[in-house]
């Protein structure tokens, strides 16, 4: 959609230098090598970069309106600009423009319904379900990758036009005040929260700061609040909640739930619980408990926006799995690998290996493992913890890297595993203890924190097994 010179005032109540006021801009940009010729440029201020620096590049590339903070450029740039032809917006804080633009545009929508989704673990996996069930029924826009912060959902926001009638949000954060922020500027109709477990430590403090900062989104629910029964700080949050609320979960007591869940390495399968129904029978071409629970949150936001079981069903059956997310690879050399290497956190650590440990007894399961970042002061405890739990799932080998490597090796010795059972090193150490190891019908699981960058053992991995 357009936006006229005045709307972009007062969205951001900037002061402006413009050049005509009858102008229409055609899209808002913060990355001055993909400005659209006639967008906007917001110049953000990084850790790394300043986009003030950029200002002439995004002009050169066609853009007819910048917006700037007070104060960094001089006044002969702006006269620069003005004498191209190009509509200057000086404001306080360019970063907090930018919300206020996708906010102004989110209430423009009239149409438009909006669903948030954050949580510790499976913000995601969740997203793309609840986007495929709503797909069923109309048009709907999505996050795109790593789209989920205070700069990821402005952006994704500006891409709704008049033709969707649904968006589906990703939020994240890693300190107090941004899902507040995030849900001030999305306005949702209907919310998730997949679960709360000790991520970004570092800036909560501890997991019942996470809980604080997820229930933060709860106050901007204008229709329905989706939580998750089996998480008990996620279940107590329905005290804070004024508007609808429905529970999903494996608890009994859940609104939206699920009966004789079956999992292989394939998907699962298990009886889609409604409120009123009897049970649907879902097969999902994701595998594990958690991914059930993904499912059994998106299929509450189908069934709040009044979909039938069998759309909903049809939605959740569609989803295929995605690179990094418990995404199995089988090679040519009769080796299956397990791709989770997109994130990590002690949380999604346990659900994982719960989803492996089963297997255990009829394949040899290499665990590959980098570090859980973020986790401030108790990053060696977690990491002592995980070691400890990779030996109580029976795992063959175990192989870690990372500077807390040693730490979770000490807590799987602790724990019982044989030290001959496990390498610690860099990544081309590992990978070359496993290809040394690795025969038909074993199992290698690689999973590590962003920061990690585990796929390239993945990518390695995979060209040996394939002979590349």
């Amino acid at each position: 959609m357009n936006w006229s010179l005045q709307q972009l005032i007062d969205a951001t109540q900037g002061f402006c230098s413009a050049v005509s006021e009858q102008e229409r801009f055609t899209s808002i940009g913060t990355d001055s090598r993909s400005i659209e010729p006639g967008g906007v440029f917001v110049a953000l201020i990084g850790e790394k970069h300043d986009g003030h620096r950029f200002a002439d590049a995004a002009v050169d590339r066609g853009a007819r309106a910048l917006v700037l903070q007070r104060g960094v450029i001089r006044p002969e740039a702006l006269d620069g600009w003005k004498q191209r032809g190009v509509s200057c917006i000086l404001v306080s804080d360019t970063l907090k423009a930018l919300g206020d633009l996708a906010a102004f545009h989110r209430r423009r929508m009239n149409a438009l319904r909006v669903v948030a989704i954050t949580g510790s673990n499976g913000k995601t996996s969740t997203k793309n379900l609840t986007a495929a069930v709503l797909r069923q029924q109309t048009s709907v826009l999505s996050t795109e990758g790593n789209f989920n912060n205070l700069i990821g959902v402005p952006l994704t926001l500006f891409r709704v036009d008049s033709d969707h009638r649904w968006a589906v949000i990703e939020m994240g954060m890693n300190r107090f005040g941004e899902i507040d922020r995030l849900g001030e500027i999305a306005s949702p109709d209907i919310s998730v929260i997949t679960n709360v477990a000790p991520a970004h430590l570092e800036g909560l403090g501890s997991i019942e700061g996470v809980a604080r900062a997820k229930a933060e989104l709860i106050p901007h629910v204008r229709h329905t609040m989706v939580l998750n029964a089996d998480d008990p700080l996620v279940r107590s949050m329905k005290g804070k909640v004024s508007c609808r609320c429905l529970f999903f979960g494996h608890d009994s007591q859940a609104d939206v739930g699920a009966k004789d869940i079956e999992t292989d390495p394939a998907g699962s399968r298990f009886r889609l619980m409604l409120p009123g129904n009897d049970g649907v029978w879902v097969r999902l071409q994701l595998s594990g408990k958690a991914m059930v629970a993904n499912a059994l949150a998106a299929a509450a936001v189908g069934y709040s926006a009044g979909m039938s079981p069998d759309a909903i069903v049809s939605g959740l059956e569609s989803v295929a799995p995605t690179a990094g997310r418990m995404c199995c690879i089988d090679t040519p050399a009769g080796i299956r690998l397990i791709d989770d290497t997109y994130n990590a956190n002690p949380g999604s650590m346990r659900a994982a290996f719960a989803s492996l440990a089963p297997f255990c007894k009829d394949h040899r399961i290499f665990l590959v493992l980098g570090d859980m970042l973020e986790l401030g002061s108790d990053s060696a405890m977690l990491h002592r913890r995980l070691g400890r739990a990779a030996f109580e799932g029976g795992f063959y080998r175990l192989l870690v890297c990372g500077r807390f490597a040693e730490e979770t090796a000490n807590g799987a010795v602790e724990a019982g595993m044989a030290p001959s059972c496990i390498r610690v090193g860099g990544k081309p150490e590992l990978q070359e203890d496993l290809k040394e190891r690795l025969r038909p019908g074993d199992w290698v699981f690689i999973k590590g924190s962003r920061g990690m960058a585990m796929e390239s053992i993945v990518n390695e991995l995979r060209s040996w097994a394939e002979g590349k």
